[in-house]
């Protein structure tokens, strides 16, 4: 064996040590690695109650850690919202409807009131009278009679739930515009203006 072959090996064992030696290397930073995005164990998978808009049904789903993102309302808060829209302003155009509904919300992130939807339309309870919404202690039915305009309530009680875009700048109260009731008058009530059949107010 000259000096050539020695040469030749020499640099082929020092190669095939260099590869051995950066093989090793990899294998640690991979290892490493998915220690890091793979964690050896995941959360604790539970079950929370979700509503399926398209069901309408409330079903269980996994929930981790991650944020989930789960409806504003339930079916009974789309039903109070709904037979609100129903009965206050069946027969008043679409922006009306929403602007009665957005009453409620903004009573609902009022302290002043109830923090739900359903404990603001229902306030007062059925004596006559003392409801805040007359529908709800005028003695009549609650049942809607009107298919049609019960379907477009729900509908348009779905929207604003899910959109929550006010539109009368934070009213609280509003009243037909046919009439003036002596609350208009009380101290810092201030007049929005009038949407659709009625007329908006809000509080300084």
């Amino acid at each position: 064996m000259n000096k050539n072959d020695i040469f030749i090996f020499l640099s082929g064992m020092i190669t095939l040590v260099f590869i051995y030696f950066l093989m090793i290397v990899d294998a640690k930073l991979n290892s490493a690695m998915g220690d890091t995005l793979v964690p050896d164990s995941l959360p604790t998978e539970s079950l929370i109650m979700v509503h399926d808009t398209e069901t309408d049904e409330i079903v269980e789903v996994p929930f981790y850690d991650a944020p989930v993102e789960v409806p504003l309302y339930t079916p009974d808060t789309l039903e109070c919202m709904a037979l609100n829209i129903y009965h206050e302003a069946r027969g008043d155009n679409y922006a009306g409807k929403v602007a009665v509904s957005d009453v409620v919300l903004n009573r609902v992130n009022d302290t002043r009131y109830p923090n739900t939807i359903c404990d603001v339309i229902y306030q007062g309870g059925e004596e006559r009278g003392r409801c805040h919404f007359s529908w709800y202690c005028d003695g009549r039915s609650d049942i809607p009679f009107d298919d049609i305009a019960w379907q477009e309530a729900e509908m348009i009680a779905k929207e604003v739930l899910e959109n929550q875009q006010g539109i009368t700048e934070g009213a609280t109260h509003y009243h037909a515009y046919t009439i003036r009731p002596d609350w208009v008058n009380d101290r810092g009530m201030q007049m929005v203006g009038r949407i659709g059949d009625h007329v908006f107010y809000r509080w300084n």
